[in-house]
C-alpha cells in the first residue's frame, strides 16, 4: 500500500513521462509556492501568518468573510497538521528536490509546529494587539489628513494621488520566488 496518491502516481517507472505525473508535480508545486514561508524559517512564517490575518482582517471589517481572530491559534495548529505537514513529504516523493532538501522541508514544517504550539499563543495575542493599536493608528491619521492639517502625508503625492511603496525585501522576495518558481519548472521539465 501506499500512504499517498501522489506517491502511488510516482511510483512508475521514472524514465516515462507521463502527463498525470507531470500535473501531480506541477500541482504540488503550485500548492507549496501558495504557502511557501511555512515551509520556511519561523521568522518567515510569522511575517506571513501576520500579513494573512491583516488581509483577512481587513476582508472581515469590509463584511467579506468570518474574524480571522476567532480561532486563529488552533486553526493554525490544525492547518500545519492536515495540509503543510502532508504537502512537505509531498514534495519529497515528486523526485524534483534532492532528499536533503526535501527532508528540510518536513523537518522545518515540524520545528514551526512546535514552536507554534509553544509560542503561537502568545504570538497571536500580540499580533492581534499589534494591529489593533495600527487601526487605530491610521484611522486617527486618517482624520488628521482629513482636515487638512498635517500637509502632504508622506504615502500621497503633491497631487493627492496614493503611492504604493514596496519594501526592498518584498521586491527580493518577489525576485526570489520567481527565480524559485523558474528553476522548479525547468527542473520539472527534465525529471518527468
Amino acid at each position: 500500500g501506499h500512504s499517498s496518491d501522489v506517491e502511488y502516481l510516482l511510483d512508475d517507472d521514472p524514465d516515462e513521462v507521463d502527463e498525470l505525473k507531470a500535473t501531480v508535480v506541477l500541482e504540488q508545486m503550485m500548492r507549496a509556492a501558495d504557502v511557501a514561508a511555512l515551509l520556511q524559517d519561523w521568522e518567515n512564517v510569522m511575517k506571513w501568518s501576520t500579513r494573512l490575518y491583516k488581509e483577512l482582517k481587513n476582508g472581515y471589517l469590509a463584511e467579506r468573510g468570518e474574524d480571522p481572530s476567532v480561532g486563529w491559534f488552533d486553526n493554525q495548529i490544525k492547518f500545519f497538521d492536515f495540509y503543510i505537514l502532508p504537502l512537505a513529504k509531498n514534495l519529497g516523493l515528486t523526485g524534483v528536490f534532492e532528499e536533503e532538501v526535501a527532508d528540510c522541508f518536513v523537518q522545518c514544517v515540524k520545528n514551526n509546529l512546535a514552536r507554534w504550539i509553544e509560542e503561537g499563543e502568545r504570538e497571536t495575542d500580540m499580533m492581534m494587539k499589534l494591529d489593533e493599536q495600527e487601526r487605530r493608528s491610521s484611522a486617527e491619521g486618517e482624520r488628521i489628513s482629513a482636515h487638512g492639517s498635517c500637509g502632504d502625508d508622506a504615502g500621497h503625492s503633491k497631487d493627492g494621488r496614493t503611492i504604493r511603496r514596496r519594501s526592498q525585501a518584498d521586491e527580493y522576495i518577489a525576485s526570489d520566488l520567481a527565480s524559485s518558481m523558474y528553476s522548479l519548472n525547468s527542473g520539472l521539465a527534465n525529471s518527468v
